[in-house]
């Protein structure tokens, strides 16, 4: 079962040792402030980190008719949702590093034709898994902690729990790091898909 934004917020709240709030919406209330600066930081960061496979999308980009001012012959514009590239033309970033480079929202390279995977970014909380989502939850708790309390030893060990028991189990499972990985997650297809268009 899923957890809403709210609810995801409150139990870092919690972790944090601070008091939830009823509701996102009361802007004079400096833990709901805190919860909305946080929140979409800490949900790219651990998305970007992470790399669950329910984020895992493609995409063939759509060549810009400007040149690049750069050193690349070719521009393509990134999706609106991009967050971190997976691989470039079949190939690994590492495999890939000289072939291309990105600027903003353009992908800049000498290939005439791009296709990645990529991670998006996946705002509807009811697709994250529940290892995903309580690796997002200790990390905002770190966050919150540092800024809504002087516990400052409390937040620390929420950002170690978060880096070496839930981020190393959320790899584990979801992640499509490797390229073992994610060709079995294919056959699978337990991923979130988008075709080339």
């Amino acid at each position: 079962m899923g957890l809403s934004k709210e609810q995801i917020c409150n139990r870092a709240l919690n972790l944090a040792r601070i008091e939830g709030v009823p509701d996102l919406d009361d802007v004079t209330n400096t833990k709901v402030v805190s919860c909305n600066d946080f929140f979409e930081d800490s949900l790219e960061f651990c998305l970007v980190d992470i790399k669950p496979n329910f984020s895992w999308a493609k995409a063939s980009l759509t060549l810009d008719t400007a040149k690049p001012e750069h050193q690349y012959s070719n521009q393509f514009s990134l999706p609106t949702d991009f967050l971190d590239i997976l691989t470039f033309n079949s190939l690994l970033p590492s495999e890939a590093s000289d072939s291309y480079a990105q600027y903003g929202t353009k992908l800049l390279t000498d290939e005439s034709s791009a296709k990645i995977d990529y991670i998006f970014k996946e705002n509807s909380t009811g697709n994250y898994s529940p290892i995903f989502r309580e690796s997002l939850i200790y990390y905002l708790s770190h966050k919150l902690c540092l800024r809504l309390s002087n516990e400052e030893k409390r937040a620390m060990e929420l950002l170690r729990m978060y880096n070496s028991i839930f981020r190393t189990k959320a790899i584990t499972k979801e992640s499509t790091n490797s390229k073992r990985m994610r060709e079995e997650k294919g056959k699978r297809s337990r991923y979130k898909q988008k075709r080339y268009t």
